[in-house]
């Protein structure tokens, strides 16, 4: 799909969300998803110290999302 002209979807649709951008026309703004970072890192951690311990570990989980409509 690349030869014929088409994007992959990566270049328009990203997970972060950085207030501090200024919009421009090479960098214009997206509709994106805010999750807690602070609780990202905590499952994360969570989830690895588990592991190293040998304990079970939940292989999912669910954060707050919130779409931020742009």
């Amino acid at each position: 799909m690349l030869g014929r002209g088409y994007r992959r979807i990566a270049y328009i649709i990203g997970p972060s969300y950085l207030p501090t951008l200024t919009p421009t026309p090479a960098c214009p703004q997206l509709t994106t998803v805010r999750q807690p970072m602070d609780a990202f890192g905590v499952s994360l951690a969570t989830l690895v110290l588990d592991q190293i311990e040998d304990r079970p570990f939940q292989r999912t989980g669910l954060l707050p999302t919130e779409v931020v409509a742009r």
